[in-house]
């Protein structure tokens, strides 16, 4: 199992695009970073950060939808889709959505650890299934949304000159935002071991593996790889030179990645997001507890507010009832009156014992 590479997003994207006009009638979370969207009649699989594609393979849906599901549900469910598009060369994609006049951007970020986020039309965050913050940038609810930062803008992608050093070339290409399965194949294509120095490339050469870097991310031949039990070990946007006892050929990038992916688990994946899911249920387990108490709080810091008020209005009173309690028998004799008077009529509760005092005030 494998995940999806820069290139092979630039394909999908072209392949969403398709859907543009339509409405989203379903966004359903399996938990973790599982996703499903159907958009008119097609349904899209996101597994965050693996992969994301339209697939036939459909998972029954939760019985119970997580919170992060109803919010961004009852936001966006119905919406039209404006667009699908991808952050420069990123692993980013998003949907442009609209609702009642209202514009969405639904993003999903298939790097790292993989997240989902709902932004409003404003540019602020509404939804977003786990709060991040680097030095740049913060993944939290009203905050701006942020793309993150390009290393190599989309204009570069392909630029192999920009980026020779005197590292191994395969080094070197790693930094081009395609994949290394693919900067790996325009090598074998240019007969380039991928330990050569970059440095020691004539510019002629690097010229060519530009031209073939280009033929790879120009024309998507989407093949999947089978092995000789059957079982599909790779796919690929082109034909990679890769020992396979068999290829097959898909219409589209989809197709192959939901081949691949349907006799590859996320396995690991799965592992993982049920463990975030699990912290995620208890943080929500204890922001409930936690609103709670402050509720409770919140009503006691009111009773004593009212409770110090009226002390303050019936300080004396109050001052006369303490020293009674304290020492009855050195009590003044008004005092002493006066505060008995109140113990009979049930204003005035005294336990010398524990040392209560409990005065009702008007």
């Amino acid at each position: 199992m494998r995940q999806m590479a820069s290139l092979e997003y630039m394909f999908l994207v072209r392949e969403l695009e398709g859907l543009a006009g339509e409405r989203l009638e379903k966004f359903v979370h399996f938990g973790g970073k599982s996703f499903r969207l159907k958009i008119g009649g097609t349904d899209i699989a996101i597994d965050a950060p693996a992969r994301a594609n339209m697939t036939k393979y459909i998972a029954d849906s939760p019985k119970t939808p997580t919170d992060f599901c109803l919010q961004v549900r009852s936001r966006i469910e119905g919406a039209l889709l404006k667009g699908v598009r991808q952050h420069e060369a990123d692993r980013v994609i998003y949907f442009e959505l609209e609702k009642a006049g209202e514009k969405f951007t639904l993003v999903f970020e298939m790097f790292s650890g993989g997240n989902c986020i709902l932004v409003g039309g404003e540019g602020k965050i509404l939804n977003v299934l786990v709060q991040e913050e680097w030095k740049d940038r913060a993944l939290k609810p009203k905050q701006d949304y942020k793309f993150p930062q390009t290393a190599i803008p989309k204009s570069g992608m392909l630029d192999a000159k920009s980026i020779v050093s005197g590292k191994y070339i395969s080094s070197c290409l790693s930094r081009l935002p395609i994949g290394t399965m693919y900067t790996n194949e325009a090598l074998a294509r240019c007969a380039i071991d991928q330990k050569t120095p970059a440095s020691s490339l004539a510019g002629s050469e690097i010229a060519r593996l530009e031209g073939v870097l280009h033929q790879i991310a120009g024309t998507c031949a989407s093949t999947v790889y089978f092995d000789s039990g059957g079982k599909a070990i790779e796919f690929s946007t082109t034909g990679l030179a890769l020992k396979a006892s068999a290829t097959k050929a898909y219409g589209s990038l989809s197709e192959a990645a939901d081949e691949y992916y349907l006799q590859n688990p996320l396995a690991s994946i799965s592992e993982e997001q049920k463990a975030q899911t699990e912290r995620l249920e208890k943080l929500i387990a204890m922001e409930k507890s936690q609103l709670e108490a402050i509720g409770r709080l919140e009503a006691q810091a009111a009773q004593l507010s009212v409770a110090g008020r009226k002390i303050l209005e019936n300080l004396g009173l109050v001052e006369q009832c303490i020293e009674f309690a304290a020492k009855n028998d050195e009590a003044g004799a008004q005092a002493k009156k006066f505060c008995t008077a109140l113990c009979k009529s049930g204003k005035l509760s005294v336990d010398r014992k524990k040392g209560r005092l409990e005065i009702e005030l008007d």
